[in-house]
């Protein structure tokens, strides 16, 4: 991590990477998703997260975590701390079912988080092949905008 950033966490599931970043890691379970110090409830001033699964299981487990984690949030659960989170963009390298479940997560994730798409689409050197996108709940000018229209109308 970079020295001149202070209060920078990774939380992880994997322990690996505290023998990489000692200092920084927590031990992260999504399963679990409110187990954490409460040293760090409401305690960062921006969260990035990379949900494991594409299920809304996964999701809102990540959600509570976010909810906890972030600095600001309304007493109706709304996050105002600046927040961003990755998920799998489309159906490349899917069937129909999984671009379907992946169309309604855009939806749960607009309605119950108020996060959309932006034009940041992260890319990987490793043959990685899902293609992946970049949520936020602030607009940002550094992204791009988001062209996705979240209307009801095709609920």
């Amino acid at each position: 991590m970079h020295p001149e950033r202070s209060d920078v966490y990774l939380f992880e599931y994997d322990p690996r990477f505290e023998e990489k970043y000692p200092s920084e890691f927590v031990f992260y379970d999504y399963n679990t998703p409110l187990a954490i110090d409460s040293k760090f409830e409401h305690f960062f001033d921006y969260v990035l997260v990379d949900p494991p699964y594409l299920n809304t299981n996964c999701m809102s487990k990540f959600a509570q975590t976010m909810r906890f984690l972030s600095k600001h949030v309304t007493t109706q659960g709304q996050i105002q701390t600046p927040n961003a989170f990755i998920t799998v963009l489309d159906n490349f390298g899917y069937d129909d079912e999984m671009c379907v479940l992946a169309q309604m997560l855009r939806k749960d994730i607009f309605h119950d988080l108020g996060f959309t798409p932006c034009g940041f689409v992260p890319t990987f050197d490793s043959k990685l092949s899902n293609r992946f996108l970049t949520y936020t709940n602030y607009t940002s000018t550094r992204f791009g905008p988001c062209e996705e229209d979240f209307s009801d109308s095709d609920d």
